[in-house]
């Protein structure tokens, strides 16, 4: 009866301060499943919204599990039940608990406090790798978790013989003034969406929206949309990673207008359509007179928000600041840099009124700290302040990083300022997985440089077999899987690898020579553990591609398809470090270099112009032209012989032209794209400029080849 009351006390304090409550249930599985059915008895109201995410919910309960979780993103929840005897997935927890409104509570079970970091989590089957076991599986993760419930007052927990209550950050909370305007979930809303309105009224000037969840900010993007409609636009695209995380703009415009007709992704209303498109699609996209919403744009990578940025002058990027789709602390540093260049003008909104609870929520605190939502990279007036770049570069024990919160916090948050798509998942993976090395780079105690290598290879040579003709497809060892699957060197399945899966410096010391300085460290280090080759996959840029090549690394394989977020094609890239490492890398390297020219005909046919020249660098071709392609060229530059009859000597000369740095460099963008356009990918005249016309084009084409041959 004391906890029945106990409980009940807690709820009414979250519910008298609008703010959320975790609710910790340890003991033996059937007993927290039955103590939470009791909670639920005792706290749950007519009308209340509960949500399982267990498989053993309750008959008649409303039950999720971790997996389809993104299905309740928008929904509001007043008690939530997680259940971590089916798995403790960092994203899911961290996604769910967002939906839970001030005053909810969220109840998680879990095993004894002082036996969870030995339970063999279901979720450790996500990190475990062949040859790997999950009883390989790192514990650090939830040894972490389990101390953090234990610090502090903000945490109630229920064992069998025990209740731990929690206090009450506020017992008085200001009351909260009633809204003008009833559209508005905040008056921080209101003043968002003005000035939205307001700014893409005014031609050319980009919009960045900044908030943490629970601020309201896909409703806001969807209130806009609905005004702009309103207003007259016609032609409004919505663009996000998926088309679930959009799911609340819809459903706040189609709130704010009538007469519509909803269909999955879109809304019409009269002539006006509200439309979601995936990232890359979007960039393909000819924006004038349109209205571009970017949700999530944190977890989109920095080349497409640039080229939709190019592309639509009436622009909306939003971000969410902590994030579970990928942090906002690496889109402030990369993107708004790339804003400050090309539209110095753009308007920065933010919203800080939580509009599901009140602040300093004790849940959103818990959550921030537990999944490093809020982890920041060493300060950059300390390291700027260093007196001379020496820094000391070393693989570090991952125990040291559970004991060492300010080591742990300042490496997850240089890795979140790099990678557009950092998650709380990652940080498991950091912590536990079993085939993982972590290297820093350290100044004066500070981390200013970080990488992750996954130890891949061998594989079994039935394994192998099995990959290669196409029927296995084992968790893990992406490089070896890809050159034997993909490529067809099957020699590659006794070869170990130590795949770089992230690599980051600090932005005060970038170009400095910190990422060559640990990639030396590493490929030495990788030797000596008797690896044969170390490799990185990643989205293909020209940025990109001239990293890895300065450090060593060449290309062996192009995907042929773009990834639907980030617009790019996957670059696989190798460093030999053996003879057997070296054999594998040259006979792949051959193998893409014949494979290229046919592969921009065909798959690569819209691969970006500017990545091309890069690939070509240090490609072996037969380029040599002879006095007969000469006499060709000079025909077809001066005497209008036709382009049909002189195609293998202009193909050759380009290829010459681009792997020439001197000469790449001295081209347009232009003159760049007409050449790779026609000569390489093999573009009709029509498709390259149908409105130029054909003669026009061959005059450009003409002079190109003149140029090229005056260059090389």
């Amino acid at each position: 009866m004391i906890r029945r009351e106990a409980v009940k006390q807690m709820q009414a304090n979250a519910r008298q301060n609008n703010h959320r409550q975790l609710l910790v249930v340890s003991g033996e599985r059937d007993w927290t499943l039955g103590k939470a059915q009791k909670i639920q008895g005792w706290i749950a109201g007519e009308g209340d919204r509960s949500l399982w995410v267990s498989r053993q919910a309750p008959d008649k309960s409303q039950q999720a599990i971790s997996r389809d979780l993104h299905r309740y993103l928008g929904q509001e929840i007043d008690l939530l039940i997680y259940d971590a005897w089916d798995g403790f997935n960092p994203n899911a927890f961290g996604q769910i608990s967002g939906t839970l409104c001030g005053g909810g509570v969220l109840v998680l079970l879990c095993p004894p406090l002082d036996e969870w970091a030995t339970y063999d989590d279901p979720e450790h089957s996500v990190l475990v790798v062949e040859p790997y076991g999950t009883d390989q599986v790192g514990r650090r993760f939830i040894s972490r978790l389990v101390s953090l419930l234990g610090v502090g007052d903000q945490v109630a927990v229920i064992t069998p013989d025990t209740f731990k209550a929690c206090s009450p950050r506020n017992s008085k909370p200001q009351p909260r003034e009633p809204l003008v305007d009833a559209m508005y979930a905040s008056d921080d809303q209101k003043s968002a969406v003005e000035k939205i309105l307001k700014t893409l009224s005014r031609g050319r000037r980009p919009v960045v929206m900044t908030a943490d969840r629970g601020r309201g900010k896909s409703a806001t993007l969807g209130i806009a949309a609905s005004q702009l409609i309103r207003n007259g636009a016609e032609s409004i695209w919505v663009t996000a990673p998926s088309l679930d995380n959009v799911a609340e703009v819809f459903a706040h415009a189609a709130s704010h207008l009538s007469d519509t007709r909803i269909e999955a992704g879109s809304i019409t209303c009269g002539n006006a359509t509200l439309r979601y498109v995936t990232p890359d699609e979007a960039c393909r996209l000819d924006g004038e007179g349109a209205v571009m919403l970017v949700d999530e744009a944190a977890a989109i990578p920095s080349p497409v928000l640039a080229r939709l940025l190019e592309r639509f002058p009436r622009i909306v990027f939003s971000s969410t600041i902590h994030g579970y789709e990928g942090t906002g602390q690496g889109f402030a540093v990369r993107f708004r840099r790339e804003l400050d260049r090309r539209t110095p003008n753009w308007r920065a909104v933010e919203l800080s009124e939580p509009v599901r609870w009140a602040a300093e929520d004790p849940l959103e605190s818990f959550v921030f700290e537990s999944l490093l939502l809020n982890a920041e990279a060493a300060p950059t007036d300390e390291i700027a302040s260093c007196a001379a770049l020496d820094p000391e570069i070393f693989e570090i024990e991952r125990d040291q990083l559970v004991t060492d919160e300010s080591l742990l916090n300042q490496l997850f948050g240089l890795l979140v300022i790099a990678h557009y798509r950092t998650t709380p998942g990652d940080l498991r993976i950091l912590l536990d997985s079993p085939n993982l090395r972590v290297w820093i780079a350290r100044q004066n105690k500070l981390v200013v440089g970080a990488a992750l290598i996954a130890e891949e290879g061998p594989i079994a040579i039935n394994l192998a077999q099995a990959v290669w003709e196409g029927k296995r497809r084992p968790k893990g060892h992406l490089m070896p899987q890809t050159v034997i699957g993909q490529e067809g060197y099957l020699e590659a399945a006794p070869l170990r690898c130590g795949r770089i899966m992230r690599i980051a410096v600090h932005p005060a010391l970038q170009r400095r020579g910190v990422a060559r300085q640990m990639l030396r460290e590493i490929a030495n280090a990788g030797a000596r553990l008797g690896w044969d080759y170390l490799g990185s996959s990643f989205g293909a840029t020209e940025e990109l591609l001239l990293f890895w090549q300065n450090n060593g690394f060449g290309t062996i394989r192009l995907g042929e398809t773009r990834d639907a977020v980030s617009g790019t094609h996957a670059a696989l890239v190798c460093r030999p470090l053996s003879d057997p490492g070296r054999l594998m890398y040259n006979h792949l390297r051959d193998r893409f270099t014949q494979q290229l020219p046919l592969l921009l005909g065909y798959n690569l046919r819209d691969l970006e112009v500017e990545v091309l020249p890069m690939l070509l660098q240090g490609m072996r071709f037969d380029t040599d032209l002879s006095s007969h392609d000469m006499r060709d060229l000079e025909a077809f530059v001066q005497h209008n012989r036709s382009y049909e009859s002189c195609i293998v000597p202009i193909r050759k000369l380009v290829i010459r032209s681009l792997k020439n740095r001197s000469v790449w460099h001295a081209l347009t963008p232009d003159e760049l794209s007409l050449l790779v356009s026609k000569a390489l990918q093999m573009r009709s005249w029509e498709e390259i400029d149908a409105g130029a016309g054909r003669k026009s084009l061959m005059r450009r084409m003409r002079a190109l080849i003149g140029e090229c041959l005056r260059l090389s």
